[in-house]
């Protein structure tokens, strides 16, 4: 796999471990480096702390405990932040639309990942 995002930091929010080791595995694949890893809100914004350090953000929607990651999406795209949301579940189609993200449905590929981090990035390099 060609590494698109060298020289990228990414930030990933995933609640279930082994999910987040694979999404984590991919995004190193992609070429981010690092790659935080937050497994709950909490986490995430302790990552993030006053400004993000992060190129792109994959969000697992529901973080289960009735946490979800619409607000902290919200927080990430104002800062400039490229960001995409992953379900295993069938989010409201209308509330994502409203982020204008892409919408990774679980269980992923690598490749669905890696095209995903290709368009952002790419719309991220045109916007500079």
């Amino acid at each position: 796999m060609t590494s698109i995002a060298s020289g990228y930091r990414a930030l990933l929010v995933e609640d279930e471990p082994l999910i987040a080791m694979d999404a984590e595995n991919i995004l190193i694949a992609c070429g981010f480096s690092p790659v935080i890893v937050a497994m709950s809100l909490s986490a995430a914004k302790d990552a993030i702390g006053d400004s993000p350090p992060f190129d792109f953000a994959l969000l697992d929607i529901n973080l289960g405990q009735g946490e979800a990651s619409y607000d902290l999406a919200w927080d990430l795209i104002n800062a400039g932040v490229k960001v995409a949301f992953a379900s295993g579940y069938n989010p409201s189609e209308q509330l994502v639309a409203q982020y204008n993200v892409p919408l990774i449905t679980k269980p992923y590929t690598e490749e669905e990942i890696f095209k995903v981090v290709a368009d952002l990035i790419e719309t991220k390099l045109s916007s500079v």
